[in-house]
């Protein structure tokens, strides 16, 4: 721009180099904020290592020392693997994983630096014995974990492998079962029959869902069972939405076997709902996994393949 007398407004080009240098400093905050500097997978798995390490070396101190620790880890121990342990590699393997099957923006360090802290602020409570703050503490990262999938689960732009179902039920499963212990905890609930519910989602629910939803996809490709995985599809065929149909069958007989062992009113309620596990675990891993195949010769193939059987074995002892 030029003035009357044929000159540069130099107060007009100032102006228009702030306006460059500050908008140019914006995008490049708000592009360090979208991508975290570090996977968020290397922060998580090295965080759930440490705590698999404490919550089972809890009870080495204990065995030799338990006067000096002065209570027993039960909760200690439970809460570090199901949340601190496990729940650090699920939400390490989330954040990292489901982006690139999605085609969506990946985790923003916001995110990251908000579950980290959670994590933190649990450790500190389970530290200082307020147990039922830590199951709060648990309850809230799994939301703000699921708040973080679920659009990203809706707007994917390929369709998913019908076994992620189990991944969202779990994460249901997690949340519902800390917040009713968390009011077990704070003596807010006597009912025994929801204390026993509660705690079968927190623990077994959440737990054989991820391995029913991750496992689907993994452990038949890991173990040699199956030698092609189907590659994923940006539309959904006929055949996957039957699968998908009933591996949410699945889920709902696996819940509902849940809730009647929690019952005391029925007769015999305990053994029909270990039997509609049982029938859903078998079904998954027989035709689903397809493990009667015969894996690969390798350890990794053949601790799978047992691993597998366990499971069944288990309900059915």
């Amino acid at each position: 721009n030029k003035t009357g007398k044929g000159e540069y407004d130099i107060g007009h080009v100032q102006n228009k180099f702030r306006q460059l240098v500050w908008s140019t400093m914006q995008k490049s905050i708000s592009e360090k904020i979208k991508e975290p500097w570090i996977s968020p997978y290397r922060i998580f798995f090295s965080f759930g290592t440490l705590m698999g390490i404490a919550a089972i070396g809890i009870w080495t101190v204990f065995a030799f020392h338990g006067e000096m620790l002065g209570f027993y880890p039960g909760f200690h121990h439970s809460f570090g693997i199901v949340s601190m342990f496990l729940g650090s590699f699920i939400v390490g393997f989330l954040l990292t994983a489901l982006p690139r099957f999605t085609a969506s923006a990946p985790a923003s360090t916001l995110i990251v630096i908000g579950i980290s802290a959670i994590c933190t602020a649990e450790l500190i409570a389970v530290i200082f014995g307020a147990p039922g703050i830590a199951l709060i503490l648990c309850a809230l990262k799994f939301v703000v974990l699921l708040s973080f999938a679920a659009p990203r689960l809706l707007r994917s732009k390929f369709e998913l492998p019908p076994s992620f179902v189990w991944i969202g039920a779990g994460l249901c499963s997690v949340i519902v079962g800390a917040l009713g212990r968390a009011f077990v905890e704070m003596g807010k609930l006597e009912n025994p029959e929801l204390q026993q519910f509660f705690q079968l989602a927190f623990t077994r629910g959440y737990i054989l869902s991820l391995i029913m939803g991750l496992g689907s996809r993994l452990i038949p490709a890991l173990s040699g069972v199956v030698r092609h995985i189907p590659q994923l599809e940006k539309k959904p065929s006929f055949l996957v939405s039957q699968q998908k149909l009933i591996q949410i069958l699945l889920v709902i007989f696996f819940f509902l076997g849940l809730g009647l062992e929690s019952s005391l009113r029925l007769e015999n309620s305990v053994s029909i709902g270990l039997f509609l596990q049982f029938f859903v675990v078998c079904f998954e891993v027989g035709f689903i996994w397809k493990m009667y195949r015969r894996p690969e010769e390798s350890a990794r193939g053949q601790a799978l393949f047992i691993a597998s059987w366990a499971m069944v074995t288990g309900y059915a002892l």
